[in-house]
């Protein structure tokens, strides 16, 4: 008599006994549930990409939008200048390859991450900013990921909070621990232009998210500005009434800052050369005082521009970044207006890509 005991019951193929197949599929059931169940773990341990699905907002998420706001300076930076921040100890910056830090006089320079960087933020006391892969892909019609970053200021301590497929991310506000962005998605028509690039309409979306990225949830147009609308001192038609009597031909710019009643903004001449102006005016005489000018050279045989990336303010010096252009090349120029004597000083170049 045998007394050996096939592995899986009897091992004669021929046979009636349906053990072995019961086995097997016992043994792959237990596999299967197994991966499904890593596959969830991985999944809801992701951050969340392009908002609630269901337009629903978490009870806590929506505590901490109905909450009131101080508007401070970290406010008033963030919704003005997308690509440069300050901190009680350093000015953070990004150009066309990365997100950097420096010493306020330009020194000790440090690189914190790689890639597309906008969006810079300063919140109780740690980095957020907008970032997305740097591709040879020169398309602009198109979405790509873009994620929302929260670090240290020692570029550690990284970490993804959101992601979103779009065209860009426009702005970006850390207030109430909530970040507040407005991700633009580009929606193709199916159609291409003359260069091959396909062509369609953009969708603004707004969307709300916790800043450890638990929760998220798309906002309406009406509830997102009503977070993120900053009120001026003087608005747009105030500043072309004041402008018009000396500076007739000037455009009020995108740069804006104000402290208690004073109001801080660029202009640009519209005819050449277009010349870059600094104002202040203040609510106490309404007397417009111009700080200083950028004029671009009138000499070189390609056309210069110049341009102000918005202000920032740390309690003693506005600080901001000129960027001229010239043939597809760029530069950054760091300067500060010393609010006390306004006047302005050059601190550093912080980017050249070459051939300025």
């Amino acid at each position: 008599m045998n007394n050996e005991v096939p592995l899986f019951g009897n091992s004669n193929p021929n046979t009636n006994n349906k053990e072995p197949k019961k086995i097997i599929l016992t043994v792959v059931s237990i596999a299967v549930i197994i991966l499904i169940l890593v596959f969830a773990i991985k999944l809801a341990s992701r951050p969340s990409s392009n908002g609630s699905g269901d337009g629903k907002i978490s009870s806590k998420l929506m505590e901490k939008l109905d909450e009131s706001f101080v508007v401070d300076n970290d406010i008033k930076n963030a919704s003005n200048s997308q690509i440069l921040g300050v901190s009680d100890q350093y000015l953070f910056y990004a150009d066309s390859k990365g997100l950097y830090r420096v010493n306020k006089d330009g020194s000790g320079k440090v690189e914190l991450d790689t890639g597309k960087i906008s969006n810079i933020n300063v919140y109780k006391g740690e980095l957020y900013y907008s970032r997305t892969d740097i591709t040879d892909d020169t398309r602009t019609n198109r979405n790509a990921k873009h994620q929302i970053i929260k670090m240290s200021f020692d570029g550690g301590k990284k970490k993804e909070i959101h992601t979103f497929e779009c065209q860009r991310i426009n702005s970006m506000l850390v207030v109430n621990d909530v970040i507040l962005y407005r991700p633009i998605i580009f929606i193709p028509d199916g159609n291409t232009n003359d260069r091959g690039e396909a062509t369609g309409s953009f969708e603004t979306n707004y969307v709300a998210v916790s800043i450890d990225g638990k929760d998220d949830a798309k906002l309406s147009n009406d509830n997102y500005h009503s977070k993120f609308t900053l009120n001026y001192p003087y608005n747009q038609s105030e500043l072309d009434s004041l402008l018009s009597i000396d500076y007739p031909n000037t455009v009020v710019k995108n740069s804006k800052y104000f402290i208690n009643d004073t109001l801080y903004f660029d202009t640009q001449s519209i005819e050449q050369p277009k010349i870059i102006r600094i104002f202040s005016v203040s609510k106490a005489n309404d007397v417009l005082n111009l700080i200083g000018e950028h004029i671009p050279d009138t000499e070189s045989e390609t056309p210069v521009s110049l341009y102000l990336n918005g202000f920032v303010y740390d309690g003693d010096f506005i600080y901001y970044i000129l960027t001229e252009r010239k043939a597809g090349q760029e530069k950054y120029d760091l300067y500060k207006i010393d609010l006390n004597s306004n006047n302005i000083s050059f601190i550093e170049n912080l980017y050249n890509s070459g051939g300025i």
